[in-house]
């Protein structure tokens, strides 16, 4: 996030089962009414004044493949939600579709919604970039790669952290 424009860039993989009605829609809301109309539902009002003003931009969406359609639907669905605002969201898709994400979109956030078994390398691959994650849970499947990742986050100096889901 950057001081001057009090923005923050997210990019989001993965879209699966949860992403139209939870995942996508809090994305909408956040995007819409950034960080602060959240805080109260979790009772953490007392931050509100401090994040008010914190805008919430995703850039990019990104699935493994073009074939399922995912991501340029979601991107649709978002599109249309937003066609009067300057928001250009990209669909985008790859085996390792993060690696793109992070190398050409920068995000300060990347937002985890893969299946299970494929957190871990964006997570790490993020952390490594010095890039903030959010992602579903689990946050992985071993306790070898939490050690490895809590270890990482600490050493670059970026959050990690595993949403209650659903």
């Amino acid at each position: 996030m950057t001081d001057s424009t009090r923005s923050l860039n997210v990019a989001i993989i993965g879209g699966g089962m949860f992403f139209d009605d939870i995942i996508g829609q809090t994305f909408k809301d956040l995007m819409r009414g950034g960080v602060a109309g959240a805080l109260t539902s979790i009772g953490m009002s007392h931050l509100a004044s401090a994040i008010a003003d914190v805008e919430i931009r995703v850039s990019a969406i990104g699935t493994r493949s073009k074939k399922s359609g995912t991501a340029s639907r979601i991107v649709d669905w978002f599109a249309e939600d937003f066609s009067d605002s300057d928001q250009k969201i990209d669909a985008c898709y790859g085996e390792a579709v993060w690696q793109d994400i992070l190398a050409s979109h920068k995000p300060d956030v990347l937002f985890v919604a893969t299946p299970d078994h494929i957190h871990s390398r964006p997570i790490i691959d993020a952390l490594e970039a010095g890039v903030d994650v959010i992602t579903e849970k689990p946050l992985c499947l071993t306790t070898s790669e939490a050690d490895q990742i809590i270890a990482l986050a600490a050493k670059k100096g970026v959050r990690i952290v595993a949403s209650p889901g659903t």
